[in-house]
């Protein structure tokens, strides 16, 4: 009988002996041990009486589903703190969510420098406060740390985030994304409903489909120039939200991304070509969107019942707004104008605008569906550029009565005259113009004469709003501008302008001085400038006195005071006297 237990007690000493050791806290004592790697004992677990579940060993932790658990399981209320120790690569699926066995007690974690993964659903339900995910991990389970409402903030370095990872973290307050971080995948963060702000680290791509979505305390989103998507209804409800800035690169905005937010004004980056069904719906106090040239379709809903909208551009590159209620209900909108290569107007595009009262269209315009304008009690006037015969010839379909009541008027753009402003630029002295913008001109054609009455003579065609005229300084340049439409078609001459050209501000101004009560001043010559003014002062700032004139770019002053610091100015002058820009002021102490 002696042998028999003696041999028991020598079979389990060399089973505990054969089991890896693991460190353990002081004083703590353990509770229950195991194995839980995927090649069975290269991971083991020790549970500690005092909550501390260790994982340790080499290589990946075995992956498990919500009826397959692990040894530790039977412990899971018991489990305070998981600890996972360097060497360990994986975490495995439902490695701390069962079916049965929900880690309520669980509020801390440690990740080793080794670890790559961390499995579906590992931490599902648990109650951890914090989490620091590194940037090491290359596979990141979806819905790794979904449910977890006590966790209040989180660090992620991984590259990718994925499907539902912090989903449902109601008290989530601080989320940091490290350098690294490219891409989110659907719903990761929705309904984190404590989140107020997200910054985006350089070199971010895209963000998925309902990613923020719910995220009501949402205030304020960054992104880098490097996000090119915003997906399908990204900032959804983001009842909060008021504060976004679209990143340059953008290329894609998904449907309903911002749908019932609270931002109160919004730019669209060229580069998207379509806004997408509901993207802006119900944004109650959104009340101005610039969008850029290259937008080409506007689609259903995308801005309806914008109720504070009060001003939008359409640009010229956008060639529809589709069916149906693109801008429905936008009560605050008074006027708006259809761009010139716009073919088709959607069902109910505009209706319900009560406020709108006077619209702006063109001869490309072919169709304007049923309801576009129903219910625009207010539209009085339609300014339309092109003729009575293609106004008759537009299909203006049924429901739409405030259209066809309203007063309308013919624009024919040979009768448009441009508004040109000419000033002297302060550096060069060149006469500079400046075009205000016919609507519906493509390009402008610049002639230049030295007499009023002309003869006027084409120095430039050019589709920019500014033109220097590279002229002789002291001349007087008289100007005329003429725009041209795409179709090639002239408006109307401007007004004539004139401004003499000056010569231009005098540069690279010295002052030394290697003789007593001497000061030599030198200078880069002039073009135009026949002689140039000198003038002084004792403080740089007022009482400028005119000392001498020369005619070449050199001046000696002679009366200076030794040890006193004067400052100095020079102005080029034409021969008929016209003067330029003043040089840059400079100083120097009058040598005893």
């Amino acid at each position: 009988m002696k042998k028999r237990l003696l041999a028991l007690l020598l079979a389990l000493v060399l089973v505990l002996g054969a089991m890896p050791f693991t460190a353990l806290a002081d004083g703590a004592s353990i509770v229950a041990q195991g194995t839980c790697g995927d090649q069975g004992d290269n991971v083991t677990w020790v549970l500690t009486d005092d909550g501390v579940l260790t994982i340790s060993g080499t290589g990946a932790m075995a992956d498990y589903t919500s009826k397959a658990r692990p040894g530790y399981d039977a412990y899971y209320d018991q489990v305070i703190s998981v600890v996972v120790s360097e060497g360990v690569t994986a975490i495995g699926n439902y490695a701390f969510c069962g079916r049965s066995a929900v880690y309520t007690s669980l509020t801390s974690v440690s990740f080793p420098s080794t670890l790559n993964k961390i499995g579906n659903f590992a931490f599902r339900y648990t109650k951890l406060t914090s989490v620091s995910v590194p940037n090491a991990i290359t596979e990141f389970g979806r819905s790794a740390f979904m449910n977890i409402d006590t966790m209040k903030s989180a660090t992620v370095g991984a590259e990718s985030i994925p499907s539902g990872a912090f989903s449902n973290c109601t008290s989530l307050e601080t989320l940091v994304f490290e350098k690294g971080v490219k891409s989110i995948e659907e719903n990761a963060f929705e309904n984190c409903a404590s989140l107020k702000e997200l910054v985006f680290p350089e070199g971010f791509i895209s963000v998925g489909n309902s990613v923020f979505s719910m995220c009501t305390a949402l205030e304020k989103v960054s992104f880098p120039s490097s996000c090119t998507n915003i997906g399908m209804s990204c900032f959804w409800n983001c009842s909060s939200l008021k504060n976004v800035t679209l990143p340059a690169g953008l290329t894609t905005l998904g449907d309903s991304a911002f749908k019932g937010t609270a931002i109160t004004s919004i730019e669209i980056p060229a580069g998207v070509k379509t806004i997408e069904g509901n993207t802006f719906q119900n944004c109650g106090a959104l009340a101005s969107v610039k969008l850029n040239e290259g937008l080409e379709i506007i689609k259903t809903d995308a801005f309806a019942d914008c109720i504070s909208l009060t001003s939008i551009n359409l640009p010229s590159t956008l060639t529809t707004i589709e069916d149906y209620r693109a801008f429905q209900n936008c009560l605050e909108l008074t006027e708006i104008t259809l761009p010139k290569n716009l073919t088709y107007l959607g069902h109910s595009a505009f209706s319900g605008c009560s406020g709108l009262k006077t619209v702006t269209m063109y001869d490309k315009l072919a169709t304007v569906s049923y309801q576009a304008f129903k219910g625009c009690t207010a539209l009085e006037t339609v300014n339309f550029h092109g003729t009575e015969e293609q106004w008759q010839a537009i299909e203006i379909r049924s429901d739409n009565d405030p259209l066809l009541a309203a007063n309308v008027n013919f624009i024919d753009f040979a009768d448009e005259k441009p508004v040109v402003k000419a000033e002297n630029d302060k550096a060069s002295g060149k006469v500079k113009l400046t075009i205000t913008p016919v609507e519906g001109a493509v390009k402008y054609k610049i002639y230049v004469a030295e007499k009023a009455e002309g003869p006027f003579t084409l120095v430039k065609e050019t589709t920019e709003l500014t033109y220097t005229h590279n002229g002789k300084a002291g001349t007087k340049y008289f100007f005329k501008v003429v725009a041209v439409n795409e179709d090639g078609k002239e408006s109307a001459e401007s007004a004539v302008v004139n401004k003499v050209q000056l010569p231009g501000q005098v540069k690279s101004l010295k002052a030394k001085s290697t003789k007593k009560k001497e000061v030599t001043l030198t200078w880069k010559k002039v073009t135009g400038a026949k002689k140039y003014f000198i003038y002084m002062s004792k403080n740089g700032k007022t009482g400028w006195k005119k000392i001498g004139t020369a005619t070449k770019t050199k001046f000696v002053y002679k009366k200076g005071t030794p040890g006193k610091k004067l400052y100095f100015r020079v102005q080029a002058v034409t021969a008929n006297g016209k003067k330029g820009e003043f040089s840059k002021v400079v100083s120097v102490k009058v040598k005893k």
